[in-house]
C-alpha cells in the first residue's frame, strides 16, 4: 500500500524492543495476530443495542488469545437511558440501505454516475501495492445519465439503472439529483468541476458511489468544522469496520477521502499561518507544514533532531522501524475469511492490512513495552 496513502496512521518506532529476546517477539507476534485478541478485538461485535453505533473507538487489548471483553451499554454510559444516538459517528448496515440500491454491478455504478473520476496513470509498485499517482479529480460526462441508461441494449441493466436512477432523483435525503443540475450547469458554463475547493460540493459521495452513500447523512463531506464537528477521518474509519466491506475495497473511494483530507490539511495550514504572521509570500506554504509528517519540511527537521541527538548520545545501539507496507505480515482469521469472500489476496485489501499491522503494532507497544 502506498504510504502516503494512509498519513494517519502513523508508524511505530518501538525504542524499547530491545528488552525482549527477538525470537519470542516474532512468535508472540505471529500468534496473537492470527488467533488473538488482536483477531477479535478488531471486528466491531460490539453494538449499542437499537443504535448503528460503535461502543468504543479503540480496540480492547487482551493477553489472552480470543477473550473478548463484553461491554453493555448501561455501563458504557454511566446511564440507564442509550444516549448513542447524539451526533454520533453511523455505522452503515446493509437493511439500512435502500433495495432500489442494493446488488448494484459496477457497470451499473459507473451508468448512474453524472461525472467521470480521473485517478491519473494506474500503477503497482513493486510490492504489489496499487501506488497514488495523481490527485483525484472529476469531469462531466458528456451524456445525461438518463441518455446513456436508455442507450443501454440489455433490458434487464436498462431496468436496473431507471429504477435505481428514479429513486434517486426523488430522493430528498440524497444529494444525487442537486449534482444532476450542477453536471448540467457545468457543461453550459464550460467549467472543470473542483470537488475540493467549494463547499457546494459537500454530498458529491451520493453521485458517485450512491449503493455506499444513499443518505446525505452518511457522507463524508459534511463533516466541515462548520455545522459538524465530527471527524472525517474517524467516520470513514468508522464505516471501513462496518459490516458492509465494499468501503474498504473501493480505491477511488479511498483516495478521495486521503484527497480530500490532504487537501482540507494543506490549505488550512497555509491560511492559519498567514493570518497569524500576515505574510502571503511563497515561502509561507513550506513554513506552514513544517509540523505535517507528510511535508518535506517536517522530515528535514527530524533528520536535524537526529543528527543533534547523536551528537549528544553517540550512536545508538539498536534502531528499529516498521515497514507500514509489509504484505508478508500475519493475517488474522477475520481477514483470511474477507480474502475467501471477495477472492483478493495480499496487496488487494490495503486497507484492511495496514488497519490489521497498525492496531497490533499499537497494541504490543500499549500492552507490553
Amino acid at each position: 500500500m502506498n504510504a502516503g496513502l494512509w498519513p494517519w496512521f502513523r508508524c511505530i518506532v518501538i525504542q524499547k524492543l530491545a528488552v525482549l529476546p527477538l525470537a519470542f517477539c516474532h512468535g508472540f507476534v505471529m500468534l496473537l495476530s492470527k488467533t488473538g485478541s488482536f483477531a477479535t478485538g478488531f471486528v466491531p461485535l460490539a453494538f449499542c443495542h437499537g443504535c448503528i453505533v460503535l461502543l468504543s473507538k479503540n480496540w480492547q487489548f487482551c493477553r489472552w488469545p480470543l477473550a473478548m471483553v463484553s461491554l453493555l451499554c448501561k455501563n458504557w454510559h454511566g446511564k440507564n437511558v442509550c444516549q448513542c444516538k447524539d451526533d454520533k459517528y453511523i455505522v452503515p448496515l446493509v437493511q439500512n440501505i435502500p433495495s432500489e440500491l442494493r446488488n448494484l454491478q459496477l457497470s451499473h455504478i459507473l451508468m448512474l454516475r453524472p461525472f467521470e473520476i480521473v485517478l491519473g496513470e494506474f500503477c503497482r509498485m513493486q510490492n504489489g501495492y496499487r501506488k497514488k499517482t495523481a490527485m483525484l479529480r472529476l469531469r462531466c460526462c458528456k451524456a445525461s445519465v438518463q441518455d446513456r441508461i436508455n442507450s443501454l441494449s440489455d433490458q434487464n441493466d436498462r431496468e436496473i439503472c431507471q429504477k435505481a436512477y428514479n429513486y434517486l432523483m426523488s430522493f430528498l435525503s440524497s444529494s444525487y439529483n442537486k449534482f444532476i443540475a450542477l453536471r448540467a450547469q457545468s457543461i453550459h458554463d464550460k467549467e472543470e468541476p473542483s470537488i475540493f475547493a467549494f463547499y457546494s460540493w459537500e454530498g458529491i459521495e451520493c453521485a458517485l458511489w450512491p449503493n455506499l452513500y444513499p443518505f446525505t447523512a452518511w457522507c463524508e463531506g459534511i463533516h466541515n468544522g462548520r455545522e459538524s464537528k465530527k471527524s472525517s477521518k474517524i467516520s470513514f474509519i468508522t464505516k471501513c469496520l462496518s459490516p458492509i466491506i465494499d468501503y474498504s475495497l473501493n480505491f477511488d473511494l479511498l483516495q478521495y477521502v486521503f484527497d480530500r483530507w490532504l487537501y482540507k490539511t494543506i490549505t488550512g495550514a497555509i491560511n492559519t499561518y498567514r493570518c497569524i504572521s500576515n505574510s502571503q509570500s511563497q515561502s509561507a506554504a513550506f513554513l506552514a507544514l513544517e509540523e505535517k509528517p507528510f511535508s518535506t519540511g517536517y522530515w528535514q527537521w527530524q533528520h536535524r533532531f537526529l543528527l543533534d541527538a547523536v551528537d549528544q548520545f553517540g550512536l545508538p545501539g539498536l534502531f528499529i522501524t516498521i515497514s507500514p507496507s509489509e504484505w508478508t505480515f500475519p493475517w488474522p482469521m477475520w481477514l483470511t475469511s474477507i480474502s475467501r469472500t471477495t477472492g483478493y489476496g495480499p496487496t488487494n485489501l490495503s486497507c484492511f492490512e495496514t488497519l490489521h499491522f497498525m492496531n497490533v503494532m499499537e497494541q504490543i507497544v500499549r500492552g507490553y513495552l
